[in-house]
């Protein structure tokens, strides 16, 4: 008997996961007349509108457009944008973010001569008014050579930026030491907000909360810097890691602070840590790698930030050298259950193409966008996989007692053979094989849980 029960748990692990699934939203946007897009991309919170910055082009300098769904295709919302100015190399690449709403535009062109023939980098910020992308403010402009705008961010209500500008030299010692600066749209002008924040070594990466209010950058040493913006616009240090964590990139910090992802490259294959604040960071459950797959880049994609996406590649090698002729491109999603982190779904994006996954977003709703190289970007829906709280039956209970001191009885519901437990943070800690029509809670502490039950959800309080 108990054998049989355990070969039922696994027939419904097994199934559970292979119900889940992604879907294609709309049609694949590619590149055009050697403009390679997908550099930079960014979804607006409702996964309806994404913004494209391109990253390479023979002749076009700062390239980027905002598309829109509709009718299951991606239509181009207003013109394309693109700066007057040369570049003194074929790479030119833009960076681009969307406010929340996906009607204001922050555009980063890191690679460009200015107005006085020097080689700087523009930032500009749009918003669509219209059937147009009218520009929202002046012009920002970097240093000599500083890579001013490779990486830009706008807050969820389009009035503050953040600027990457990644190889700043400090004026004495000549030394590249990274800045990034944030700037606030005051009176129609974009006006700084605090001091510059230095780095030690060269910028690679940086992260933000949603309202940029707080940021997160780690220095050539490997130390992170932790940065909160206070009442009198300073921004202050907070405490940081004690852990070093050498060549971090892709750093994403969630949107309210508390989770912050990141891929460690000091090994090859590059591996994915998830840290949490408490009253300090701590690193959170294992590390995530793989010995096949490259990682690129991660999303979260819930609340809790307990489900991530990574999107990767695995070369395909071949010929006298061995060297790589094509990429099988791949998203995964974790899942972190008994604080560690299990795959939950793995699927083929691009497949065996000389395109390889380099920039990844996420909407609020379980949208993800994925960027390769050589100029191709996809979106999927993966809202079937991290989608609970939208399903869970408020007003329809089943489950009694409720409050309960350990013991729960299904109320004429004898159909359900399983049952997936997940507690007040959305971490799934157990499934159990239902036996009498009675579930089991009397080992978990008091606190509220969310039982599912084929595709419906139940709170209960465990007394």
């Amino acid at each position: 008997l108990q054998l049989l029960r355990y070969l039922l748990l696994l027939v419904v692990i097994f199934i559970s996961n292979c119900t889940l699934s992604q879907v294609n939203l709309g049609d694949d946007i590619k590149g055009f007349n050697n403009v390679d897009i997908g550099f930079s991309i960014d979804l607006s919170s409702d996964g309806k509108i994404l913004a494209v910055g391109a990253g390479f082009s023979d002749s076009i300098v700062g390239w980027s457009s905002v598309y829109r769904l509709e009718n299951d295709l991606w239509s181009r919302l207003g013109t394309a944008i693109q700066s007057e100015f040369n570049s003194d190399r074929p790479t030119s690449e833009c960076s681009v973010n969307l406010s929340a709403d996906g009607n204001i535009l922050v555009t980063g062109i890191p690679f460009i001569y200015s107005d006085n023939d020097s080689l700087a980098g523009l930032v500009r910020t749009y918003e669509f008014e219209g059937d147009k992308w009218n520009q929202k403010g002046q012009d920002l402009y970097g240093t000599f050579n500083s890579h001013f705008g490779i990486k830009v961010l706008i807050s969820d209500d389009g009035n503050r930026i953040a600027i990457n500008e990644r190889n700043f030299r400090d004026s004495l010692t000549v030394e590249n030491i990274g800045r990034l600066r944030i700037f606030d749209f005051i009176d129609n002008i974009w006006t700084q907000i605090g001091e510059d924040i230095y780095n030690d070594g060269i910028l690679w990466d940086f992260s933000a909360t949603e309202s940029i209010d707080e940021i997160v950058l780690f220095d050539f040493n490997g130390f992170s810097k932790f940065y909160k913006l206070n009442n009198n616009n300073v921004w202050e240090s907070q405490i940081g890691f004690n852990d070093r964590i050498h060549n971090a990139r892709a750093l994403k910090y969630s949107d309210d602070g508390s989770s912050l992802s990141f891929l460690s490259n000091e090994n090859f294959p590059p591996e994915l840590q998830v840290y949490k604040k408490n009253e300090n960071w701590v690193k959170f459950a294992n590390t995530i790698s793989s010995d096949s797959i490259v990682f690129v880049n991660s999303v979260f994609l819930n609340e809790q930030n307990t489900k991530i996406a990574v999107t990767g590649y695995v070369p395909v090698r071949g010929g006298i050298t061995n060297h790589a002729v094509s990429f099988n491109n791949y998203c995964i999603v974790y899942e972190c259950i008994n604080d560690e982190w299990r795959q939950q779904l793995i699927f083929k994006t691009l497949y065996n193409q000389l395109s390889r996954a380099r920039s990844i977003s996420t909407s609020e709703n379980g949208i993800i966008s994925i960027g390769y190289t050589l100029g191709v970007v996809q979106v999927y829906d993966l809202s079937e996989v991290i989608g609970i709280e939208d399903d869970i039956a408020e007003n329809e209970s089943i489950l009694f007692p409720n409050p309960t001191e350990g013991m729960v009885r299904l109320k004429g519901h004898s159909d359900y053979s399983t049952v997936k437990i997940y507690d007040s943070n959305g971490r799934t800690i157990d499934l159990q094989v239902i036996e009498n029509e009675e579930i089991d809670l009397r080992e978990f502490p008091s606190g509220t849980y969310l039982l599912q039950l084929g595709i419906k959800y139940y709170r209960i309080v465990k007394q």
